[in-house]
């Protein structure tokens, strides 16, 4: 799971590039800067799931007074960008859907019922299923196979899987609620730590 600090870092190259992204045609925008960073990252594309899992993420945690103040001027930038842009903003959220949809399929297709899931594969793909989450609600209209898609995924999901704790840091409960992310509160059945 990103650092706070690497959140932060994420979230100012976004914002410093979102209205070029927006304007795009591309659904993940490059972040060169994140590249040449000192911190560790797996992400070095803007996305906009991403963008919204970082600010989720930074939302929750415990900040500085400095980190507030940036994180706030942050994600100020960002909401105005987001409501001069807003009909971009939503394609975009369209766009991503079905791409992190099918990443969050594969990982449910691969799952045996028969054979131990690890806690930690679950907890690192889970990930995509929130980012399903906050995109949709950004999306300004889902295709009809997408949502019947996703509803045949969580049938997937309930089927293998039982209510359990939390399966990211406490910290973070704050930014994601059991309603609407019931599936960050629980684990596979026989889930191997």
């Amino acid at each position: 799971m990103e650092t706070l600090e690497q959140d932060l870092l994420y979230i100012r190259s976004a914002a410093n590039s979102l209205e070029d992204y927006l304007l795009s045609n591309n659904t993940y925008w490059p972040l060169p800067e994140l590249a040449g960073s000192r911190e560790a990252f797996a992400i070095t594309r803007l996305s906009l799931g991403a963008l919204l899992m970082a600010l989720k993420r930074a939302s929750a945690r415990t900040m500085t007074t400095d980190q507030r103040a940036e994180f706030d001027e942050l994600q100020q930038r960002i909401e105005q960008v987001k409501t001069r842009w807003r009909s971009h903003w939503g394609q975009k959220a369209e766009k991503e859907f079905p791409q992190r949809l099918t990443l969050w399929q594969n990982f449910l297709g691969d799952l045996d019922p028969r054979v131990k899931t690890s806690q930690n594969d679950y907890q690192n793909e889970v990930r995509w299923r929130a980012m399903i989450e906050l995109l949709r609600v950004e999306a300004d209209q889902l295709a009809p196979d997408l949502e019947s898609r996703l509803a045949a995924l969580d049938s997937r999901l309930r089927a293998l899987w039982r209510p359990d704790g939390f399966v990211w840091e406490e910290e973070l409960t704050r930014a994601f609620p059991r309603d609407p992310f019931w599936f960050l509160y629980g684990r596979m059945p026989g889930a191997i730590s």
